[in-house]
């Protein structure tokens, strides 16, 4: 496995801000990164009339890497994707995507070269009627994308909780809630080798603390790891 730098602090990942979503549609958006301003030394509610918008949270928006594709996940009871694309330097109105699960799907996630992109579902296996979140993922081939695929078992086994991400290797970082986990939550990596994840891996003290660790963002190369932490001296709103 490879070894994850020391993080010192805990940093709060742009992407998971609390922003407000729920209905959303693109009107006539121009330019990349839907013609937001390029991001200064302050962060700013991203594209506040599209994706941040009340009353609800957000996942991460999943940008492909030539930044033409865009996916989020409104929060809402029943689940749902949205993509947009832009053509030409403008951006489509929004549609909701499920890739053929036939129910919906969430906090999507490209694979840093954008061929693979990952999800969530609670859809249920055969033979196993525990509807529990399970990391999915469909591949871009030639502009089409292909079946979903279940990841492996060796990831599966364990209960994930929201955001993941995937390095260019395609190694995968995520949040568990396995048993034994130190606050209910600890963040694992399952190294991709041989076309399948092996067993994931503990982070260990350096990341993984009593309190919750979870949502983790990998740079391609993994040379740094963001992440967000919940502990006992952490100002927290459930409601927001």
């Amino acid at each position: 496995m490879k070894r994850v730098p020391n993080i010192a602090g805990v940093l709060l990942i742009c992407g998971l801000v609390l922003a407000l979503g729920l209905e959303c549609s693109v009107a006539a958006q121009e330019g990349h990164y839907l013609g937001e301003t390029p991001p200064g030394d302050r962060p700013q509610r991203f594209a506040p009339d599209v994706i941040s918008t009340p009353p609800g949270v957000h996942s991460a928006p999943a940008f492909s890497p030539d930044g033409t594709l865009l996916l989020w996940s409104p929060m809402s009871r029943t689940g749902e994707t949205r993509m947009i694309k832009m053509t030409g330097g403008v951006w489509s109105k929004d549609e909701i995507v499920d890739f053929g699960m036939g129910q919906g799907i969430g906090e999507p996630c490209f694979a840093p070269d954008g061929q693979r992109l990952y999800f969530l579902s609670f859809k249920a296996l055969p033979g196993d009627s525990i509807e529990r979140a399970r990391i999915w993922y469909v591949d871009l081939d030639g502009g089409e994308w292909g079946a979903p695929r279940l990841i492996d078992e060796t990831v599966t086994s364990h209960p994930t909780h929201w955001q993941f991400s995937v390095a260019m290797n395609y190694n995968l970082y995520f949040t568990s809630e396995v048993q034994g986990a130190r606050g209910g939550q600890d963040i694992y990596m399952a190294k991709y080798e041989g076309g399948q994840y092996l067993t994931p891996q503990d982070l260990g003290p350096n990341i993984n603390s009593d309190g919750i660790d979870l949502c983790p963002f990998i740079a391609p190369d993994e040379s740094y790891l963001l992440f967000a932490r919940k502990s006992s001296t952490t100002r927290w709103n459930e409601n927001n």
